[in-house]
């Protein structure tokens, strides 16, 4: 197997972001910060006053959004970044 020496390259844990999760110290999951900036940005826009849609719609949407990230960072240990996100 040839390592692929563009891709490949020796990074600090904080800096490393695998299929959007970030590597802790002690070997669990996290969510990586361009991670937590794309579900950020993607509820602000979700959530924007001028879209026209009924607050009803909005509330669908996020949850709708909201239950798929989670399912997908379901190992991650972020319980203070969902406190901040809620907020």
């Amino acid at each position: 197997m040839r390592v692929n020496r563009e891709k490949s390259e020796i990074r600090k844990r904080y800096e490393l972001n695998f299929l959007g999760h970030g590597i802790l110290g002690h070997g669990s999951l996290t969510l990586s910060t361009k991670s937590e900036k794309r579900v950020k940005d993607k509820l602000r826009q979700t959530t924007r006053r001028n879209r026209g849609r009924s607050f009803v719609q909005i509330i669908k949407e996020v949850n709708e959004q909201l239950r798929g990230w989670l399912e997908y960072f379901c190992y991650a240990m972020m319980n203070k970044k969902l406190r901040t996100l809620e907020s």
